[in-house]
């Protein structure tokens, strides 16, 4: 059973992509699947720094307002949560 949860982490991987990597002023994020999900950026204390539905498979993040560093992307669907981190020079 582990084994087929591992498999359902790997498709939702693969089905997401948070890029460029390090980024300036934006960062995209791309879904096949993006109906009831949203993309919440925090800082690496815990805090949520911005939410945003994602309303199309490619979606702009602004991140022109946050500070040089590290911030964790988290995005929730209802098939699962994945979390990638973002460096922005």
């Amino acid at each position: 059973m582990c084994g087929a949860v591992g498999l359902e982490e790997n498709s939702m991987e693969n089905a997401i992509s948070v890029y460029p990597n390090p980024c300036d002023e934006h960062l995209f994020v791309d879904i096949t699947d993006y109906e009831n999900t949203a993309a919440e950026i925090f800082n690496l204390q815990g805090q949520l720094l911005q939410s945003i539905p994602l309303q199309t498979f490619k979606t702009t993040l602004q991140i022109n307002h946050l500070a040089t560093g590290m911030y964790l992307v988290q995005v929730k669907s209802p098939k699962g949560m994945i979390v990638k981190k973002a460096v922005k020079n």
